[in-house]
């Protein structure tokens, strides 16, 4: 090795050992150097910090025993309920538009993509029968459920009913084993006030529990529409379909929504719902038997701001029949005096075939009417809906989707239909935009896929208008929503709750 080079080398070595000593001689952020370390002037370990952890309770242990009770109660209510509970995941073929740039330019096409959703279930058969939403499993292609010891089975869909919200799975390839399941409570039992429990995967977070109370029964969204509880016990995107027990672990409900207000973030807000046990129970034990449930129907809508006043009655509805007309008074219902609209709604759901008596009030005389309720058919319904002929579609049916919600939309193509496996006469619209302080703002956001309205199917924007302008418009309606997860890879499916605006000349 050359002179130089070597020099360069020693003067290097010592110039860094110079530097490593002076850091070591510098005082550190304490004060001290290693001088002071080494005269034993440095701190010792003992002077560092000291600290005392207290070993006693702050309460004493029987001045809180029911407290302590309660929670022993809850933690043995959990470790009975979720191993009934289970998360699911579920895979939608759709197409989503992508740029490609080739040597003539850019091109734009549509690449086919599996979109997942969440949402949650419990097992109420030992045969491994699960109830969920029907929105939770809308559309899906691929179903997979994860057990509370993380086992995951494949599902099919035995059956649904759309327009009460129940599916029904089943799990695959079980081997004959045996599941924890969980029973059905009599909802017509359960009182307001009552403590329950929501269970599910919220965000895909399995064995989630929260607690609240039935805060309202009787919660209607349409004259068809079953009742739901509301309850503030915490419910978020994934617990859809979970199970609201109660104390005694025993399902009350299937939650199905939120209601958040005028500024919906997504998020629940104070105010969840459920669909009733008995409900349930009933779509259930239909889907099973080859059926459907069997709800009577009246054909009325009231007035929303005089909520006994009938605003209009359908042709040919057991309502019409009985000669009931526009600004008739409602005053009782068989001998019982009517407090308001949806005490009406309960009754005729469980007369189908029979009679109701009516008492109404009618240019100032009381009248006696007889109206025969008849089974409420959802596929007759939804034609009549959408044989109305207002409004007449195309820039119609935009104003009208404008005025009414605040939203403009963009119907699916044909190929796009075919490719998320949809019918002809389903698929739904995509929100292009909402506009601000409408019925909308808050509670739908652009990118949204809207299926279904009041649960009936439509394909259009003109079917859209025609089934909120036939029999929904002044009061809350049930949209079922796509939309992605912010911060999750995946969509969640679930129904808001509007209240349209009405529009002039409806």
């Amino acid at each position: 090795m050359n002179d130089a080079p070597r020099r360069i080398i020693i003067v290097g070595l010592i110039l860094g050992i110079s530097l490593a000593v002076l850091y070591l001689l510098r005082p550190g952020d304490s004060g001290f150097g290693i001088f002071d370390l080494l005269s034993g002037n440095g701190p010792t370990l003992a002077e560092k910090e000291t600290f005392t952890l207290e070993t006693k309770p702050r309460i004493d242990p029987g001045e809180v025993s029911v407290l302590a009770q309660l929670s022993e109660e809850s933690t043995r209510l959990a470790a009975a309920v979720t191993p009934s509970v289970v998360s699911i995941t579920t895979s939608t073929e759709v197409e989503i538009p992508t740029l490609t740039r080739t040597n003539l330019g850019p091109r734009f096409s549509n690449r086919r993509v599996l979109q997942p959703g969440l949402g949650s279930g419990v097992i109420v058969t030992t045969e491994g029968h699960i109830v969920t939403n029907y929105h939770v499993v809308h559309q899906a292609r691929e179903i997979e459920v994860t057990l509370k010891d993380n086992r995951k089975f494949a599902a099919t869909v035995v059956g649904s009913i759309p327009v009460a919200d129940v599916a029904v799975l089943k799990l695959a390839k079980t081997n004959g084993e045996t599941f924890p399941a969980l029973r059905f409570a009599d909802s017509d039992a359960v009182r307001q006030g009552e403590f329950v429990f929501a269970v599910g995967a919220p965000f895909g977070l399995s064995e989630t529990i929260t607690r609240g109370i039935i805060c309202a029964k009787e919660r209607r969204f349409s004259d068809t529409g079953a009742d739901l509880f509301q309850t503030d016990a915490v419910i978020n995107p994934g617990n859809s379909g979970g199970p609201l027990v109660n104390v005694h672990g025993d399902i009350v409900g299937i939650n199905v929504a939120i209601f958040s207000g005028e500024k919906n973030t997504g998020l629940w807000q104070g105010v969840g719902l459920a669909i009733t046990s008995n409900d349930v129970r009933d779509s259930f034990e239909a889907i099973l038997n080859q059926g459907k449930p069997v709800y009577g129907y009246l054909g009325v809508r009231v007035d929303r701001n005089s909520p006994r006043t009938v605003e209009a009655v359908e042709p040919g509805s057991p309502a019409d029949l009985a000669g009931l007309r526009a600004g008739d008074v409602l005053l009782e219902y068989e001998g019982q005096r009517l407090r308001n609209f949806d005490e009406l709604k309960a009754r005729v759901r469980k007369l189908p075939g029979k009679d109701l008596d009516l008492r109404i009030l009618r240019e100032g005389k009381e009248l006696d009417v007889v109206a025969k309720i008849v089974p409420y058919d959802e596929d007759a319904a939804a034609a009549r809906a959408l044989a109305n002929e207002r409004p007449a579609g195309g820039g119609e049916a935009a104003a009208y989707l404008a005025k009414s919600l605040g939203v403009e939309v963009r119907e699916f193509t044909p190929e796009e239909k075919e490719k998320i496996g949809a019918g002809p006469d389903e698929g739904g619209v995509l929100v292009t935009k909402v506009m601000p302080n409408t019925p909308a703002d808050g509670e739908i956001a652009p990118g949204d896929i809207i299926h279904h309205c009041n649960g009936m199917n439509f394909g259009s924007a003109e079917q859209f208008t025609r089934l909120l302008d036939a029999g929904t418009a002044h009061e809350p309606v049930s949209l079922l929503v796509s939309r992605r997860i912010q911060g999750y890879n995946a969509w969640h499916n679930s129904y808001v709750i509007v209240t349209p605006w009405p529009v002039e000349g409806k």
